[in-house]
C-alpha cells in the first residue's frame, strides 16, 4: 500500500527500508490479502441478512450504549483500532498561495434594471465597460496551509471574509461563477485533476435545501445509498479486524511478545496525540488518534497481518468458514459486524444530531409542515456525514440551534475526527465556550487572509504578544472577531498598544462607557487587576465631576461613539505576525516549503476512492433509487395529485357535454376538428406543473450533483419515468370521458388508439416543459420561455392556422409540432373510421370522396392512416430526445449565484457626512434642552399615562430603576450618555438609538395564557376507544375502591368506613381532570389520535415592563415563538385563552398592531428593493405623519449605523441564497425595518440566528438601547453567549407544553437564576467559565444534556409552588390594577399611520423600482412579446386581407390569430406574472400584520405600476402584426384592436395575480390557472362557436371573459366586411357569417370594451378581498 511521505521530519532508515521493504513486497501476495478481505466481507454480508428498520434502531442503540463520557461509541471504536493496528484511509489537504478572484460591481452598478441590461449588454458589445462599474475582488489573498486528519477544526471570520469560498475551494466545489481559483491544492501530495476530490470530500452549505416531500430516514437513506453504494464502503473495518483475529490465533506461538500492531512504525498515538504538526499537541484531544508524530496519517490501509502468517492461513485453512475462525471478542465487535456499511449508519447519525423522534416525519418547507428549522439544519450535515467522505468542510452549520444541541454535535464530531481520522473544518457563527473548546484548531480569517491557523489553547498567548488582551468572561471567538475591527481593537488594546497610539486607559475611552456598565450592570466581573479598578474609579470621578448634567460632556460623548475607521494593527501585519514569530505559524510554513508531501504512487492507494470511480452506485442502481425517490415524492404531493384528477375529471365533463353526442356531417366535422384540437390542448396543458416542480428538484440536484450522488442520466430519467403513470392516468381517465360523450366512433380499436395517442401526447408535451425548467435558471425565466414555445408549436398545430396557408419559411414549425402530431393523428384516427367513410362527400365536392376524406381536405389535413402511426412514433421519440437533452442540461448547467458587489466609496463617504451632520445637530439640540430634558421613570407603571409624549432620558435613571430590584444598588454615579447595560466590546460601536421621536411606553401583562390548536392526527375511532378505556378505569377505580372501603369498614368500623367513603369522591375527580387535560392537549397517557386539540401554551403569567430587556428561552419545540405569536396577535388557527393587557387595559388588535414592531424568525423581505428603501418604504408607513420625509430618512440612516447596514445600504436585497445580501445581513434588515417603526414594544425572534458572534453582538446592542429608551421589548433567544444572556434583564423560561420553568431576574453575573435552580437538591453547580444558559437549559432538561445531567424534577411544578411564582402572579396583577388607574387605553387615529393617498404613493414607488428593477420578468415578457410578434407575422403573413370570395378556411385564419394572439400572449403575462406576486404575498402577509396600510391600497399600487409595461407590450405586438398580416388599415380599426388588446394582457395578467391570492402556493395556481384557461378556449366560441353550442351552456360563453376579447377583436375586422364566403356549396356575405355562425354583430364592438373593463375591475376588487380575507399563512 502507498504511503505519503511525513512533512514533520525526515524518514529514519529502519522505517525508510521497511516502506521499501513494502513497495517491493510480491503483488501476488497483496492480492492475496485482498481476495481475503473480499472473502471476509462477503462472509459478513452474507451473515448479515436484511436490516428491517426494527433491527436498524436496534443496533444502533446497542452500540450507542455507554456508561460514561469516555465509554462513548467512537472511543471504542478508536481503541478497537488502535489493538488491532488498523489504519483509517485519511486525507491531508495542503494549500499554497491560494487565490480566489472575481469581478465585483460597485455601487448601483450591482442593481439590474430594464435600463441597464441592454445598456451593459451595448457597452461590452462596444468595449466601453467602464471601470467605476466593476472592480477586481480579491476573495482569498494567497492563503496557505495545512489540514490534518484527526483534528477539529474552527474556521471563523466576520461575514464576507471568504469563508465559503475557501471551503468550496478546498473542496472543489467553487463554481466559475463565484470566482476564479489559482493556486495549488494537494490531496495527499496528489494535484486536484489527479485525485477524486468529488467522491472523497464533503462540503455542507448554508443554505438547507431538502426534498419537503420526504421523511428525515427516506432523505438519509438515499444520501446514505447514493455516497456508500448497495454493498458498503470500499473500506471495511469488521473485515480488517476479522482478519486481524484470523492471523492472530493462526500464528499465536509467532506473535506473543511482540509489540504486534502497535509497534511505534503504525503512527498510533497515545491518546494525546504526540507533538502533532505544527499544533505542538493541544491537551485537548483525549482518546486515540492514528496519527504519526507529527500529525500526518498514513493514507494506506492496515494490512491484516504480516504475509507470511495470511500465507500460511490460506494455504491451512480448515474447514470453518473464516468469520468462525474470527470470532468476535465481545457484543461491540459482533454489532459492529452487522451493522457496518449498512444503513444502521443512518440510525447512529440521527441519534448522535438528535433526529430519531422525527425520522418519520416529513422535512417539510413553507408550505408542507415538517421538522423545525434547526433540526432542517441538522438534517443538512447529517446529510453529508452518512456518507464515507474523509475530508468534510461545514458551512455555518449552527444556525438555529441552541447551545446544548450544538455541543454535543460538535463532540460527536471531534470523537469521529479523531477514531475514523477524518479531516474536518467547521464554520460556526456564535460558538459558546464549551463549543469552542471542543476544536482542536482554529483558523481566524478576516479580508480574505489568515490571521491565525493553530491550537485552540494558544490563540488568545498570540493575540497578547501583538497587544491585543481578552478579558475575563469574555468568549474566545467573540474576542478574536472583535479585533478583526477597529472599534474592537481599540476595545481590547493591551496598555503598551494603547500607549504606542496615544488612547486613553481601559475604560476611560466612550465616556468611560464600559467600565461603568461593567460597575453597574449583571455582566460585571469584580475587579480583579489595577487596570479594571483604575477603570472604576476613573468613571466614577468622571460622572461625579461632571454633575450628570452638563450637556457639552454628553456631546463629547455621543461625538465619540462614531465609529473608528483605522485599525491599530493591520490585517495585514497580524498574518504577518503569524507566519513570522509564531512557532505554529512557522513551522506550518517550513513544512509547505520545505517538505511537501509527495505521492509515492500515480494513483491514491486503496481503499481512497479510485479516480475514474464518480459514482457509488451503478448506472442501473442509480436510476433505480432516483426513480424509487422520485415516485415518492410524486405520491407523496397529494394537493397536486388530486387537484390534477379533479380537474381531468371535471373538465372532461365539462368539455364533452360541449362537444356532447356530435352527428355526421361536414359542419359537425369542424366540431369534432375542435374536439380533437382541445383534447390535445387540454393534455398540453397538463405539462405545466412540471415548470415549478422540477424548478424546486433543481436546487436539491445542484446539491446532490456537487457531492457527486448520482448522474445526470439517473436524475432525468429518474423524472421522465415518474410521471408516466400520471400521464398514463390522466389521459385513461380523460378519454373514457371525452370519447364517449363526443360520440367518436365506438369501437375498441379506434378508443384504445385515441387513448394511446392522448397518453403520449402527455408525455412528449410534460418531457418539452420539463426540458425548459432543466434550461431556463428561475422561473421567471421558464414561465415566459414555456409560454412562447407552447404558444409557437399549438400555432402551427394545424387547426388554428391550416396546414396549407403556413408559409414556407414557416412550415418546418408543423412538422416539429408535437400538439400538431397528436391533432393530425386524432382526427384521422376518426374520420377514416366507416363512421365517416361510408358517407358521401356533400354535393359540389369532387366525386367520389368520403364524407371524412372532405372533412380532412377542407383543413388541409392528410387522408392516409399512416399518420396515426407517424404521429405516435414521433411523440415518443420526441419524449425521449427531450428527456436526453434535459439530462444534457442537468449535467452542465451552474445554479444561479449572488454576484459579488462593493459598497461605492463616493455614495458611503456622503451618507458617513451626513451622519456626522446628524450627530452634530442632535449634540446641539440635547445643549439646548438638557435642562428641561423629562426623565422615563422605567419601572412605575405610570409612565404608561404618558401617551405619546416627545421622550428624552438621563439613561443612568433607566439603569437605576432596572438594577434597584434586584440588587438595591444605586448606579446614579454612572456618566451622563451611557448605556447601562453589560459590557459588550463590540456593542460600543455606533451611536444609541434616537429618543427624540414620540412613542408610547407600554406595560404588558400576560395572565394564565392559554393555547390550543387542533390535531391533525385526531382520529373520531380513536378518541372513542380512548374515552371507553377511560370510562373503564374509572370504573375499576371505583370497584377497587369499594372494594377497599368495604374492608376497612369491616376491619376499623363504620367511623373510618364513612371518612373513606366521603374522601373518595375527592380522588375521583382528579382522574377526570387529567383526562380532560389530556383531551385538551395535555399527556395524561391519551393517544394522540384520540385528541381533538393540542395544548401548546399551558397557564403562563409573566409581564414585561418599559426599559426591561426580558428574554425568552426554552428547549426546541417549547412554545417560545407560539408565545410570542400569541400575545403580537399573529396567529391565524387555533384558540386562545387568558388575558393580555397593555397598560392595564385589554389589548386592542386596531392599536396593538400599531405600537409593535415583530421581528420574524424567517427573513422576508422584496426582492427587488435596497436597504435603504425598505427602511424608508416601512419607516415613512409606520411613523407619524407629522414627521417630515427628510425626518424620516434621518432616522433610517441612523438606524443604519446602528445595525452596522450603512455600507450595504444601495445594496440590492435579493432573493436567499441566489442574489443579493447575505444571511447575516439579511437578518440585520429584518431587525432594521422594525426599528425604523419607532415601536413602543418589539417581539424579537431569534434576532442573533444566522449571525457571527460580533454581528450578534451588534444586533443585541441596537436591542439594548431600545430598551433603554423606554421601549418594552421581547426576545426570543437560541445560543446566546454569556455576555449577551446577562445583558438581558429578566427571563422567561419554559418548557415543551408551554409550561413555566422560571420568570424572573437574571441579576449580576445571573447569580438569581443561579440561587433559584441551586436551591433544588440535586442541582449540579455551574462549571467554571460554563455558560449559564447553556447549563440552565441542561439542568432543566430543555435541550440534549452535554457535560451535565439533568436534575429529575418537575420544574414547572416547582415553579408553581415557588414563592417567586406567587410574587410574580402578585405583580402582574399590580401592574394591571395600577395602569387601568392611571393610563388610558391606547388609541389611534385610524389603523393606519398614512392617509389612503399617501399609501399608494409610497406603495407605487415600492413597486415601481422593484419591476424597474426586474430586468429578468419585463425583459422576458417584453421580449417574448416582440419575438412572438414576428412569428405571427411571419406565420400569418398577408392571411388578414379576406379576398372575395372566400372561405371558411380564410375566416378560421383569421380568427385564429385573433384566438392564438390574444389568449397565448395573456397566458405568458399570466404564468410569468405569479412568482413575482407569489413572492410579494408573503411579504404582504408580514407587512399586514404591522398594518402599514390597506389592502385597496396594495392592490392599486400593484395593479397601477403593470400599466406601463402592458401599454409597451400592446403597442410592440400590435403595429407589427396588424400591418404584416394585413389587418384593415381604418384609425379606428387600429387604435380599437390596440384598446381591445392592452384589456385583454391587462386581464390575464390580473388574473393571473388573482389566482395566486385565492390559493395556498404557486404550483396550485398554475394548475387552476392552466385549468381556467381551458374552460376560456372551449367556451370562448373559437372551438366550437356560439350557436353550435349546447343551449345549457350558453350561459358559460357569455360569461367566460375571453369570449368578448374574441368577440372585439373578430367583429373589428370581419363583422363589416360585406364581401362573398362560400361555404358548402352556399354563399353569403362574410358579416352575415360572422353573425350566423359566431353570432357577433358589429354595433357591440364599444359595448365588448367596456365590458372587458369591468372584468378587469372585478378582479381587481375580488383580488383585494382575496388578500384581506384570506389568509393561507398557517401560524
Amino acid at each position: 500500500m502507498a504511503t505519503s511521505q511525513s512533512p514533520g521530519k525526515s524518514k529514519d532508515p529502519d522505517e525508510a527500508a521497511q516502506q521499501t521493504t513494502a513497495r517491493s513486497s510480491p503483488k501476488p501476495t497483496a492480492e492475496s490479502d485482498a481476495k481475503l478481505l473480499s472473502a471476509l466481507r462477503h462472509e459478513l454480508e452474507t451473515s448479515r441478512g436484511r436490516l428491517t428498520i426494527e433491527r436498524r434502531k436496534e443496533l444502533a442503540t446497542k452500540l450507542l450504549e455507554h456508561s460514561h463520557g469516555d465509554d462513548t461509541f467512537f472511543t471504542r471504536l478508536s481503541k478497537r483500532m488502535q489493538d488491532a493496528g488498523v489504519h483509517v484511509p485519511s486525507i491531508t489537504v495542503e494549500y499554497r498561495d491560494l487565490r480566489v478572484d472575481t469581478e465585483a460591481l460597485v455601487g448601483a452598478a450591482s442593481v439590474s434594471t430594464v435600463a441597464s441590461v441592454p445598456l451593459g449588454f451595448i457597452k461590452r458589445l462596444l468595449c466601453l465597460h467602464r471601470g467605476q462599474e466593476s472592480r477586481p475582488l480579491r476573495i482569498l489573498n494567497g492563503l496557505q496551509g495545512k489540514l490534518v486528519p484527526g483534528r477539529l477544526t474552527l474556521l471563523l471570520g466576520p461575514p464576507s471574509c471568504g469563508k465559503s469560498s475557501f471551503m468550496r475551494a478546498l473542496t472543489s466545489r467553487l463554481i466559475p461563477a463565484q470566482g476564479k481559483v489559482s493556486g495549488d491544492i494537494r490531496y495527499n501530495g496528489f494535484k486536484l485533476d489527479e485525485f477524486n476530490v468529488l467522491r472523497s470530500s464533503a462540503y455542507v452549505d448554508q443554505i438547507d435545501n431538502h426534498n419537503p416531500n420526504l421523511t428525515v430516514r427516506e432523505t438519509l437513506d438515499f444520501a446514505h445509498a447514493c455516497q456508500v453504494g448497495l454493498h458498503g464502503a470500499s473500506f471495511n473495518l469488521p473485515a480488517e479486524l476479522a482478519a486481524h483475529h484470523i492471523a492472530l490465533r493462526q500464528s499465536q506461538p509467532a506473535v506473543s511478545g511482540n509489540s504486534g500492531y502497535d509497534n511505534g512504525n503504525n503512527g498510533i498515538g497515545n491518546g494525546q496525540n504526540g507533538d502533532q504538526t505544527y499544533n505542538g499537541g493541544t491537551g485537548i484531544n483525549s482518546g486515540s488518534s492514528n496519527t504519526n508524530s507529527n500529525g500526518h496519517s498514513h493514507v494506506c490501509s492496515s494490512q491484516p497481518s504480516n504475509p507470511q502468517v495470511l500465507k500460511a492461513l490460506r494455504h491451512s485453512r480448515n474447514e470453518r468458514t473464516l468469520l468462525e475462525q474470527a470470532a468476535p471478542d465481545d457484543e461491540f465487535e459482533a454489532l459492529l459486524r452487522q451493522a457496518w456499511g449498512t444503513q444502521v449508519k443512518v440510525d447512529i447519525v440521527m441519534a448522535l444530531f438528535g433526529l430519531s423522534h422525527c425520522a418519520e416525519t416529513l422535512v417539510g418547507d413553507q408550505i408542507v409542515r415538517g421538522i423545525s428549522g434547526g433540526e432542517r439544519k441538522r438534517l443538512t450535515a447529517a446529510e453529508i456525514l452518512v456518507g464515507s467522505s474523509s475530508v468534510v468542510m461545514m458551512d455555518e452549520m449552527s444556525t438555529g440551534l441552541d447551545s446544548a444541541t450544538l455541543f454535543t454535535v460538535i463532540r460527536w464530531l471531534s470523537q469521529a475526527a479523531k477514531a475514523l481520522q477524518m479531516t474536518i473544518v467547521a464554520s460556526l457563527l456564535q460558538p459558546p465556550p464549551e463549543v469552542f473548546g471542543l476544536f482542536d484548531d482554529v483558523i481566524l480569517m478576516t479580508e480574505g487572509r489568515v490571521l491565525y491557523h493553530g491550537p485552540v489553547k494558544d490563540v488568545v498567548d498570540h493575540f497578547r504578544t501583538l497587544g491585543l488582551e481578552c478579558p475575563e468572561r469574555k468568549d474566545v471567538p467573540s474576542f478574536l472577531l472583535e479585533i478583526t475591527t477597529p472599534t474592537g481593537q481599540r476595545e481590547f488594546a493591551g496598555q503598551e498598544l494603547r500607549a504606542r497610539f496615544n488612547l486613553p486607559p481601559l475604560g476611560q475611552e466612550d465616556g468611560g462607557l464600559v467600565a461603568a456598565s461593567r460597575t453597574g450592570s449583571a455582566a460585571v466581573p469584580p475587579p480583579r487587576s489595577g487596570v479594571a479598578a483604575d477603570a472604576t474609579t476613573n468613571a466614577s470621578t468622571t460622572a461625579s465631576g461632571g454633575g450628570g448634567g452638563d450637556a457639552s460632556n454628553r456631546g463629547v460623548s455621543r461625538s465619540l461613539k462614531l465609529r473608528p475607521k483605522s485599525m491599530l494593527v493591520s490585517v495585514e501585519e497580524m498574518e504577518q505576525a503569524f507566519w513570522t514569530q509564531n512557532p505554529h505559524g512557522r513551522k506550518m510554513a517550513s513544512e509547505l516549503r520545505e517538505q511537501p508531501l509527495q505521492p509515492l504512487s500515480p494513483h491514491p492507494a486503496p481503499p481512497l476512492v479510485p479516480k475514474g470511480s464518480r459514482f457509488a452506485l451503478g448506472p442501473a442502481e442509480a436510476v433505480a433509487a432516483a426513480t424509487r425517490r422520485q415516485m415518492t415524492l410524486v405520491m407523496r404531493d397529494k394537493v397536486l395529485l388530486k387537484g390534477r384528477i379533479m380537474q381531468v375529471i371535471v373538465l372532461g365533463l365539462l368539455t364533452g357535454s360541449l362537444f356532447y353526442n356530435q352527428g355526421v356531417s361536414l359542419i359537425a366535422s369542424r366540431t369534432m376538428f375542435g374536439a380533437c384540437f382541445m383534447s390535445t390542448l387540454f393534455m398540453s396543458f397538463g405539462g405545466f406543473p412540471q415548470l415549478p416542480v422540477t424548478m424546486e428538484l433543481k436546487k436539491v440536484w445542484f446539491k446532490h450533483r456537487a457531492a457527486g450522488f448520482y448522474p445526470a442520466y439517473a436524475q432525468g430519467m429518474a423524472m421522465a419515468l415518474s410521471q408516466l403513470p400520471l400521464s398514463t392516468l390522466e389521459s385513461i381517465i380523460f378519454s373514457l370521458i371525452m370519447y364517449f360523450m363526443v360520440n367518436f366512433y365506438r369501437q375498441p380499436g379506434y378508443f384504445f388508439t385515441f387513448m394511446l395517442i392522448m397518453a403520449t401526447c402527455s408525455m412528449s408535451v410534460s418531457s418539452l416543459f420539463r426540458y425548459m425548467a432543466c434550461l431556463c435558471p428561475n422561473m421567471v425565466v421558464a414561465n415566459a420561455a414555456v409560454g412562447f414555445v407552447f404558444v409557437f408549436l399549438i400555432l402551427t398545430s394545424g387547426f388554428a392556422i391550416v396546414h396549407k396557408s403556413i408559409p414556407p419559411w414557416m412550415i418546418w414549425a408543423y412538422w416539429i409540432s408535437p400538439q400538431g402530431y397528436a391533432l393530425r393523428a386524432l382526427v384521422v384516427n376518426e374520420m377514416v373510421s366507416p363512421k365517416w367513410q361510408d358517407v358521401p362527400a356533400p354535393p359540389g365536392m369532387s366525386a367520389g370522396l368520403s364524407l371524412g376524406d372532405a372533412a380532412l381536405m377542407s383543413f388541409d389535413f392528410y387522408r392516409e392512416r399512416k399518420w396515426i402511426w407517424i404521429g405516435v412514433g414521433f411523440l415518443i421519440g420526441s419524449f425521449i430526445v427531450l428527456t436526453y437533452t434535459s439530462i444534457i442540461s442537468l449535467a452542465f448547467q451552474q445554479p444561479e449565484v449572488p454576484t459579488a458587489q462593493i459598497p461605492d466609496p463616493e455614495d458611503l463617504q456622503k451618507a458617513r457626512h451626513r451622519a456626522e451632520e446628524r450627530h452634530a445637530k442632535l449634540v446641539q439640540e440635547e445643549a439646548v434642552t438638557a435642562a428641561e430634558a423629562a426623565v422615563i421613570e422605567v419601572r412605575p407603571p405610570s409612565a404608561g399615562a404618558l401617551p405619546m409624549k416627545k421622550l428624552q432620558k438621563l439613561p443612568q435613571e433607566v439603569g437605576r430603576n432596572k438594577h434597584s430590584r434586584e440588587e438595591g444598588a444605586s448606579v446614579g454615579s454612572n456618566p451622563p450618555g451611557m448605556v447601562v447595560s453589560p459590557s459588550l466590546a463590540a456593542l460600543q460601536d455606533f451611536n444609541e438609538i434616537s429618543s427624540s421621536l414620540p412613542f408610547t411606553p407600554i406595560t404588558l401583562v400576560f395572565q394564565d395564557l392559554k393555547y390550543w390548536v387542533p390535531n391533525p392526527a385526531y382520529s373520531r375511532r380513536a378518541a372513542k376507544a380512548a374515552a371507553k378505556a377511560a370510562a373503564e378505569a374509572n370504573q375499576a377505580g371505583i370497584d377497587t375502591h369499594a372494594r377497599t372501603s368495604a374492608a376497612a369498614a369491616a376491619g376499623a368500623g363504620a367511623t373510618a368506613g364513612k371518612t373513606d367513603i366521603e374522601m373518595a369522591p375527592n380522588k375521583l375527580p382528579a382522574t377526570a381532570g387529567a383526562t380532560t387535560g389530556a383531551t385538551a392537549g395535555g399527556d395524561g397517557g391519551v393517544p394522540m389520535a384520540a385528541r381533538e386539540r393540542l395544548q401548546l401554551l399551558s397557564g403562563i403569567t409573566g409581564y414585561n415592563e418599559p426599559g426591561v430587556l426580558l428574554a425568552l428561552m426554552g428547549g426546541s419545540g417549547a412554545g417560545k415563538t407560539t408565545l410570542m405569536d400569541v400575545i403580537a396577535g399573529r396567529k391565524t388557527i387555533g384558540e386562545i385563552g387568558g388575558t393580555i393587557t397593555v397598560n392595564g387595559h385589554q389589548a386592542d388588535p386596531r392599536a396593538w398592531s400599531r405600537v409593535m414592531g415583530y421581528v420574524e424568525q424567517f427573513d422576508i423581505h422584496s426582492p427587488g428593493q435596497t436597504v435603504e428603501e425598505a427602511l424608508q418604504f416601512s419607516a415613512r408607513l409606520r411613523l407619524p405623519r407629522s414627521l417630515s420625509d427628510s425626518q424620516v430618512r434621518a432616522y433610517v440612516e441612523e438606524v443604519l449605523e446602528i445595525v452596522d447596514l450603512l455600507p450595504l445600504m444601495g445594496a440590492l436585497v435579493g432573493s436567499p441564497g441566489a442574489s443579493g445580501l447575505s444571511v447575516e445581513a439579511r437578518k440585520r434588515l429584518t431587525i432594521a425595518v422594525e426599528l425604523v417603526a419607532n415601536p413602543s414594544c418589539i417581539f424579537l425572534d431569534e434576532p442573533t440566528s444566522g449571525l457571527d458572534a460580533r454581528a450578534a453582538a451588534i444586533v443585541m446592542r441596537a436591542v439594548r438601547n431600545v430598551a433603554c429608551n423606554g421601549r418594552t421589548v421581547m426576545v426570543t433567544i437560541h445560543q446566546p453567549s454569556i455576555e449577551i444572556f446577562e445583558s438581558f434583564d429578566d427571563l422567561l423560561l419554559i418548557q415543551r407544553g408551554g409550561l413555566t420553568t422560571y420568570f424572573g431576574p437574571l441579576g449580576r453575573h445571573s447569580t438569581d437564576l443561579i440561587a433559584y435552580f441551586m436551591a433544588v437538591p440535586g442541582t449540579p453547580t455551574l462549571p467554571a467559565g460554563f455558560n449559564p444558559a447553556t447549563w440552565m437549559l441542561e439542568v432543566t432538561g430543555g435541550s440534549m444534556a452535554t457535560v451535565l445531567n439533568r436534575v429529575d424534577v418537575d420544574w414547572p411544578a416547582h415553579y408553581a409552588a415557588s414563592e417567586l411564582a406567587v410574587k410574580n402572579n402578585a405583580r402582574a396583577q399590580a401592574l394591571v390594577d395600577e395602569g387601568f388607574k392611571t393610563a388610558r387605553a391606547l388609541e389611534v387615529g385610524s389603523r393606519y399611520a398614512m392617509p389612503f393617498g399617501t399609501q399608494v404613493r409610497v406603495l407605487l414607488r415600492k413597486f415601481n423600482l422593484a419591476y424597474w428593477r426586474a430586468p429578468g420578468y419585463n425583459f422576458m415578457r417584453v421580449g417574448m412579446t416582440l419575438v412572438t410578434s414576428f412569428i405571427y407575422a411571419a406565420v400569418y403573413w398577408g392571411e388578414g386581407k379576406v379576398p372575395n370570395p372566400a372561405t371558411i378556411a380564410n375566416v378560421q385564419n383569421v380568427m385564429g390569430i385573433m384566438f392564438a394572439s390574444s389568449n397565448f400572449l395573456g397566458m405568458i403575462n399570466l404564468m410569468s406574472v405569479m412568482p413575482v406576486v407569489g413572492y410579494e404575498r408573503v411579504v404582504f402577509y408580514r407587512e399586514r400584520g404591522a398594518s402599514m396600510y390597506n389592502p385597496f391600497a396594495y392592490g392599486a399600487a400593484i395593479a397601477l405600476v403593470e400599466m406601463p409595461y402592458l401599454l409597451i407590450q400592446a403597442l410592440i405586438f400590435v403595429p407589427i402584426i396588424y400591418f404584416m398580416i394585413g389587418f384593415d388599415p381604418l384609425p379606428e380599426q387600429f387604435f380599437y384592436y390596440i384598446i381591445v388588446f392592452f384589456e385583454t394582457i391587462a386581464f390575464y395578467t390580473i388574473f393571473g395575480q388573482t389566482l395566486v391570492y385565492i390559493t395556498p402556493a404557486q404550483t396550485i395556481a398554475q394548475v387552476v390557472g392552466g385549468g381556467f384557461n381551458f374552460l376560456f378556449n372551449v367556451f370562448n366560441g373559437f372551438i366550437i362557436t356560439y350557436p353550435d353550442m349546447p343551449s345549457g351552456w350558453r350561459w358559460m360563453n357569455r360569461a367566460v371573459p375571453p369570449t368578448w376579447i374574441l368577440y372585439g377583436l373578430g367583429i373589428s375586422q370581419l363583422g363589416n366586411d360585406d364581401g362573398e364566403l362560400i361555404y358548402g356549396g352556399t354563399s353569403m356575405p362574410v358579416n352575415e357569417f360572422m353573425k350566423e355562425r359566431f353570432g357577433y354583430r358589429y354595433d357591440m364592438r364599444w359595448w365588448v370594451v367596456l365590458i372587458l373593463l369591468a372584468y378587469v375591475l372585478v378582479l381587481r376588487v375580488g383580488s383585494i378581498l382575496a388578500l384581506k380575507y384570506w389568509n393561507f399563512l398557517r401560524r
